[in-house]
């Protein structure tokens, strides 16, 4: 896959250490140093090595495997979602929401230059290939959206000591992610 080039650039010293660009930075490349302090007193944030600068290689989508791969990514992520709810009794921010999150950005990352593709770029192949997955797409998120036991464990999450440890961003984006999923009393 091609590689931009280019670096991601913030200013420590106005850092405040809420934590905020850590939980919705889409790639993750985000962290707050807890062992530096920055002038202003607070905990640093730092780049990690993960390189957040790469872009899609569109020559690189095969079309004729885009179902299958689809179908391939969404079973590894059922799979991981299961384990992730079943072997998790005690969820912590790190145990369940950042691997949730790294399923869900490698779906979009997967997804993403299909449908870029589909709008600038469309065939009669690649269209039929874009309607095939929808109707897959749709049920996985009915599916996520539903299950019992992801609902469980954020509502586990919210209620355990875990939850005052959380900063400000990752409390809200916890209760955003427990509204998103149906409760199964509704």
């Amino acid at each position: 896959m091609a590689k931009a080039k280019g670096k991601v650039i913030f200013n420590e010293d106005l850092c405040k250490g809420c934590g905020l660009c850590t939980t919705t930075c889409p790639v993750d490349i985000v962290l707050l140093d807890k062992d530096k302090i920055n002038i202003k007193g607070y905990h640093d944030m730092w780049q990690s090595v993960w390189d957040a600068t790469s872009l899609p290689n569109f020559t690189d989508v095969d079309v004729a495997n885009i179902d299958a791969d689809l179908e391939q990514l969404l079973k590894r992520n059922q799979e991981a979602i299961d384990a992730c709810v079943s072997e998790n009794t005690h969820p912590t921010w790190a145990s369940l929401v950042l691997p949730l999150d790294q399923l869900h950005d490698d779906l979009h990352n997967f997804w993403s230059p299909i449908g870029h593709l589909n709008s600038v770029k469309n065939t009669p192949e690649l269209r039929a290939a874009y309607n095939a997955c929808l109707p897959k797409l749709t049920q996985y998120y009915t599916d996520l959206g539903q299950n019992k036991a992801l609902y469980q464990a954020y509502k586990t999450l919210a209620q355990s000591d875990a939850a005052s440890t959380l900063t400000a961003a990752q409390s809200e984006r916890s209760e955003e992610n427990t509204s998103e999923l149906q409760s199964p009393d509704h």
